[in-house]
């Protein structure tokens, strides 16, 4: 077996300490580093820091640099340098704030249920949801300024 594969399983066998794994191997730390950092990638149930990705997790409620390193599975530092490089908050921020009106906001709720409304054709509790969905944008219609 490679070296490259005894340190990815004693890693995630529980040995986590890069250090003393880089020592039992015969090599420097910061390869230790990098053959976790490539194996993780990998993994399937990691979620990948994307701009994409990232939004959805503000979308999940996800706003602090620990909740976000935590569910990306990096380092704050990771995601602070992910800020800086991707301004991926002043992004998201004009994105959030790009409706200023309530007609603003009605229009992009009927363009979401205009959307999803064929695929709830077939499931009785969403669609009844898309209705209630209607009836609110109908009353905030009704609002005047």
């Amino acid at each position: 077996m490679k070296k490259k594969e005894q340190i990815k399983r004693a890693y995630t066998s529980g040995n986590t300490d890069t250090k003393q794994l880089a020592e039992s191997y015969g090599t420097k730390e910061k390869y230790v580093k990098k053959v976790i950092r490539e194996a993780a990638l990998r993994e399937e149930d990691k979620p990948v820091l994307t701009v994409a990705s990232y939004i959805e997790a503000v979308r999940l409620n996800l706003t602090t640099v620990e909740d976000l390193a935590r569910f990306f599975k990096v380092s704050e530092r990771t995601i602070k340098n992910f800020h800086a490089r991707t301004l991926v908050r002043q992004r998201l921020s004009e994105y959030l704030f790009e409706l200023h009106t309530l007609s603003d906001v009605c229009s992009l709720l009927n363009e979401v249920c205009n959307t999803i409304t064929p695929l709830a054709a077939d499931y009785k509790p969403a669609a009844e949801n898309i209705k209630r969905l209607r009836k609110i944008i109908t009353e905030i219609e009704q609002i005047k300024p």
